[in-house]
């Protein structure tokens, strides 16, 4: 039983409840699709589980509040502010956290507990715990599982090759999305379960694998990027990448290695309000060879993170122009 699991469900039973399987609150933090049934004094509801690794409207996709599930969501984490804990409740949107914070409201059960701090846990669970599906570098390898299906039934070398991740880094992932369900057949590593699997991806996103791509911020223009001569390493994301959605204020860039001269010849400058991003480039594609297939200097990065991007951004028109990229050009990705 994963640590977590196990403060989520003492706090349950201190507070009178019976579930039918802690299974599957294992089966939430781990990422996998999970329904179960809370009980109190006679009163029952299955509740849809879902696991924020941050308890906050802006990292729970408005695809997840209309969730595809038949029953209501109750959203787990580690810990819950009280700003958003107001506005889970003011969106009607049920939770409980490991340090006993809670809001469960069905038949004649009104459970309200704000303002508690978790003091007994001495480490915090956070996306780089070890056996978090969705940690960085595990991220890494899921997305390019959800980029590239055809990796699923490939080398395990030719995986962690296009993730950016080692061998064994990519083995243990492969065998953690078994064990939570995502994977048909653990032998072929055919994913099921991909639009869970991707709402999870993207809900760690900004608190997991986004702060370790980091590099640089600057201000300046973005309208007119230069290249370095001979360097075909640089890719555009987020809005800059869907001006057919909205007309971009931000560049986000990716690149192998910022190039010292990058800065220069664009006059960006380290002094003002930042308006551009660099960060790493961490995937390989399979399918593009340094460029060669494509004219164009700097390429868009593949749809998924340009997606991950806009909604990590926290601004209403990026999430808006998100969702239209994700129904118009993520659909490959379906169970």
């Amino acid at each position: 039983m994963h640590e977590i699991t196990q403060h989520l469900l003492n706090w349950l039973q201190t507070y009178g409840f019976e579930l039918d399987g802690a299974n599957k609150l294992d089966q939430a933090i781990f990422g996998a699709p999970a329904d179960a049934t809370l009980i109190r004094r006679g009163a029952a509801q299955k509740y849809h589980l879902k696991y924020l690794p941050s308890m906050t409207l802006t990292h729970l996709s408005p695809l997840n509040v209309q969730d595809r599930s038949m029953y209501p969501m109750l959203v787990l984490g580690d810990h819950i502010g009280e700003r958003s804990s107001a506005a889970f409740r003011e969106a009607g949107i049920q939770y409980l956290d490991a340090g006993g914070n809670t809001y469960l409201n069905f038949g004649d059960v009104m459970i309200d507990v704000r303002g508690r701090r978790d003091s007994r846990r001495t480490k915090p669970h956070t996306p780089e715990t070890e056996t978090n599906l969705f940690s960085a570098r595990r991220s890494q390898v899921i997305f390019a599982l959800l980029v590239w299906p055809g990796l699923t039934d490939g080398p395990l070398r030719e995986l962690s090759r296009m993730a950016g991740v080692s061998i064994g880094l990519a083995q243990s992932t492969i065998k953690l999305l078994d064990k939570t369900g995502f994977l048909q057949d653990a032998s072929v590593r055919r994913l099921r379960h991909t639009v869970d699997l991707l709402d999870h991806w993207t809900a760690a996103y900004p608190t997991g694998l986004l702060p370790t791509l980091q590099i640089r911020e600057f201000s300046g223009d973005i309208d007119d990027i230069k290249s370095i001569e001979g360097d075909e390493s640089l890719y555009v994301s987020g809005e800059s990448a869907a001006k057919d959605l909205l007309r971009p204020v931000t560049l986000t860039l990716y690149t192998e290695d910022l190039n010292p001269r990058l800065p220069a010849i664009n006059r960006w400058r380290t002094d003002g309000r930042p308006n551009i991003s660099i960060r790493r480039k961490f995937w390989t594609d399979p399918y593009v060879d340094s460029g060669r297939n494509n004219p164009d200097k700097i390429k868009p990065v593949p749809s998924l993170l340009i997606y991950a991007d806009l909604m990590a951004s926290g601004d209403s028109r990026q999430r808006e122009a998100a969702l239209r990229l994700r129904e118009d050009h993520i659909g490959y990705i379906a169970d």
